[in-house]
């Protein structure tokens, strides 16, 4: 299978090659995650022994910067809200999302998920998440192989992913892959290896290893996949393609399981977030990144001073005579007198030691300048003799940064939730839905306004010119007829539909809600009038996912609506009054 051979041979250039950014700079991205996992489990490639037997102590700076930026980064599931470009009209849908999108959140343990991301995000500087059937998922960055390792976005790459599955996984996907019996046959193997060329472990139940591709291939590769004749050779198409058995070494062993044409592009499938510039390269640089040269000094230099501080500890005597010598090292008690001429004690010091401190410590300033790390950021009293202006200084421009990364990793979760959870969460939602996430049945007549709504725009052309208070009179009789007609609201999905364009996903700290409240807040103190008043507060119980009672709304009010009556809480239109006749509707009570 030819598509078969096409990712066994890009996952070994990728781990044996190398690509170049320039004419004079190679660079693997394979050797390199290596070597960020190394220090992240701070163990040398030689291992902590020398060849003298010395132990090497592994001083870490890097992971103190990395807790500072995530405590400083403060990226929680509760800063993920959903907005409105038309709040008061989508009030309802709002609220509704938000708890529905919390739910969703609480059940997927999106918690745990956000705090693991935020971590990778600042220690290894990439995160990249791919959409699945209900949502998405963070890649496993070690066994991701970006292929075109010079690439600025995923749009100009294709992406290989190696995973695992038990049999249990994989005989519940028989409905998506095809082969999963034969993988199953021939596929499964005891021994676990958590990379690609790591050392493998010997598990008690088979596992099975499995390679994800996401990118072009030629049509021909793909028909070829898929078990059919044909397909142009020249013409490359957007695939995934899933595979077993490729270190098997047979043909016969190899299996396709998913090989399916994608729409659209790379992007539209993935979402990535980097902490760092794009350098020529697709991975950016994290803090272990930037850290390695100073780590690899400060390690250096204090096993330098912990080896000669070691020597200048030791005891040591001088005399000629060697049986004094002796007599000192196995006789000598608290208090015995010794009687010698010339025993002297030999001072031994660590020469250099205040010139390796200072170096030390300007390493350290170095590295905290680089990594934005300073004393006020990590909690620490700052030097007696700073001035309380300068502190206040340093903690805002350091807070300016954390700020710019914040919105680096948000602008990615937007993407996801936009993307990936948003229109899958809301083209699934029913009324028992609403009813579950809220806990109250009174949001069904806020989604029959919005019902109203549709209906009266779709059909806006088809009743003619009219004034506003005759469109409420229309709008108040349609809803009174879906109250009458309809116990559930059965074509939500045609409500959602039309909602959906206008909602947006934002995180806290870069949301425009806050500033857009503070300004209506402003100016509701100079409002004289009561309508405008009330129209005001709307818009800020709306921003705020605030649940009100239903109300006449400040339209309605201004149009001359009838009053409301004991019968609705909208109110019924006077009886010689009637909605214009053949209309459609496409909000159907059936």
């Amino acid at each position: 299978m030819k598509v078969l051979d096409t990712i066994t041979s890009e996952i070994q250039e990728y781990i044996h090659g190398v690509t170049h950014i320039n004419e004079s700079i190679a660079y693997s991205e394979y050797k390199l995650k290596k070597r960020i996992q190394m220090f992240r489990n701070r163990d040398y490639p030689t291992g902590k022994i020398t060849e003298d037997g010395d132990y090497e102590h592994w001083f870490d700076i890097i992971y103190p910067a990395v807790n500072g930026e995530i405590k400083n980064i403060d990226f929680d599931t509760k800063h993920i809200l959903v907005f409105s470009n038309a709040p008061i009209q989508d009030f309802a849908a709002v609220y509704v999302v938000n708890l529905a999108i919390d739910e969703y959140m609480w059940e997927n343990g999106s918690a745990e998920e956000l705090n693991q991301s935020v971590e990778d995000y600042s220690s290894n500087g990439n995160i990249l998440f791919r959409k699945t059937g209900d949502g998405y998922e963070s890649c496993d960055m070690p066994n991701t192989f970006i292929i075109n390792q010079t690439a600025r976005t995923v749009d100009d790459t294709d992406i290989i992913e190696r995973f695992y599955m038990s049999q249990g996984d994989l005989r519940a996907m028989a409905g998506t892959y095809d082969n999963v019996d034969a993988v199953i046959q021939d596929c499964g193997n005891t021994f676990f290896s958590a990379t690609e060329k790591g050392v493998g472990e010997v598990r008690s139940k088979k596992m099975y290893e499995l390679y994800r591709r996401t990118g072009e291939i030629t049509e021909r590769e793909l028909f070829e996949a898929q078990g059919k004749q044909g397909g142009d050779e020249n013409k490359y198409i957007l695939c995934r393609i899933v595979g077993a058995g490729l270190k098997k070494g047979k043909t016969a062993n190899r299996h396709i399981l998913f090989a399916e044409k994608m729409d659209g592009k790379m992007s539209d499938y993935f979402t990535e977030a980097h902490r760092g510039k794009y350098n020529g390269k697709w991975w950016r640089e994290g803090l272990y990144e930037l850290g390695f040269d100073y780590q690899i000094r400060y390690n250096d230099i204090s096993n330098q001073i912990a080896r000669g501080l070691d020597w200048a500890s030791k005891i040591l005597f001088s005399h000629s005579d060697q049986q004094t010598l002796q007599n000192l090292r196995t006789q000598l008690k608290n208090g015995s007198l010794i009687k010698s001429k010339d025993i002297r004690q030999i001072e031994v010091r660590l020469q250099g030691f205040d010139q390796l401190i200072r170096d030390r410590n300007e390493i350290l300033q170095q590295w905290n300048d680089v990594s934005n790390s300073y004393e006020v950021v990590q909690g620490k009293n700052m030097p007696a003799q700073t001035a309380f202006r300068a502190v206040a200084t340093i903690d805002v421009n350091a807070n300016k940064l954390y700020v710019f990364l914040r919105q680096k990793l948000t602008l990615a979760y937007r993407q996801v939730f936009n993307k990936f959870i948003l229109p899958e969460l809301v083209s699934s939602m029913k009324t028992k839905d609403i009813i579950r996430v809220t806990g109250d049945p009174m949001f069904i007549d806020r989604f029959r306004r919005m019902a109203v709504d549709t209906w009266y725009i779709s059909n806006l052309v088809k009743i003619g010119p009219h004034d506003n208070k005759m469109a409420q009179f229309i709008k108040e009789s349609k809803f009174i007829e879906f109250q009458q007609t309809e116990a559930l609201i059965e074509n939500i999905k045609d409500i959602w539909k039309s909602v959906l364009p206008r909602l947006r996903v934002t995180i806290t700290g870069e949301n425009y809600l806050t500033e857009e409240v503070q300004t209506i807040s402003e100016l509701i103190q100079f409002e004289q009038d009561p309508i405008r008043a009330a129209y005001l507060l709307d818009m800020i119980y709306a921003a705020k996912g605030i649940p009100v009672p239903p109300a006449v709304s400040t339209e309605a009010l201004q149009a001359g609506a009838p009053k409301q009556s004991s019968d609705s809480p909208l109110g019924k239109p006077k009886s010689d009054m009637s909605v214009p006749q053949n209309v459609e509707e496409p909000v159907s009570a059936e």
